[in-house]
């Protein structure tokens, strides 16, 4: 039995993930991403997939990653598309996101191994997805939106930036 009170775990990643994909996890694994987010790859008979689970408190975050994708996919952004989705915590007390694996690893692991050539081909590609964004309409404030319905608090770039700072400092003077 899952508990609200429990972190997710592989036990409670194989229920969400058999539940949404019909078909029987064969492999779990933990990956370590995501500040509050419980990431796992996953091997079914068929396919490779990666769960993202979160507590209740940060299931905003998951509906606003939804709402993105739906303004960015078709745009051509190339982003992982969410194939299942269980917000309503049907499964387990942890609103989760189902989607494809993609081959590769996380930039952060890899960035200082890439090659000067491979990092300028990565920027062009940045600059690419930027150029493809250009046709959403501009947000009327700073941050992480949510939507453009939900503003964040955040009136200019310097605000945001000096909230984020904010942020690091607070994190840096608890760690020491």
């Amino acid at each position: 039995m899952i508990y609200a009170s429990d972190i997710p775990n592989v036990e409670t990643d194989k229920i969400v993930s058999s539940s949404l994909l019909g078909e029987a996890v064969l492999e779990a694994q933990r990956l370590t991403t995501g500040g509050k987010n419980f990431v796992y790859a996953i091997s079914t008979s068929n396919n490779q997939y990666v769960i993202r689970m979160t507590t209740g408190e940060y299931k905003s975050t998951y509906e606003a990653a939804i709402y993105w994708q739906n303004k960015l996919l078709p745009l051509g952004v190339p982003l992982a598309k969410f194939i299942a989705t269980a917000l309503d915590r049907r499964f387990s007390p942890f609103p989760s996101l189902l989607m494809q694996r993609v081959p590769g690893d996380d930039i952060c692991n890899v960035y200082k191994s890439l090659s000067t050539v491979t990092k300028q081909s990565l920027a062009q590609q940045l600059v690419s997805i930027h150029d493809k964004t250009r046709s959403l309409p501009l947000g009327s404030s700073y941050g992480f939106a949510n939507s453009y319905e939900q503003p964040t608090k955040y009136k200019s770039w310097g605000d945001f930036l000096a909230a984020r700072l904010d942020l690091c400092q607070q994190s840096l003077n608890k760690s020491t």
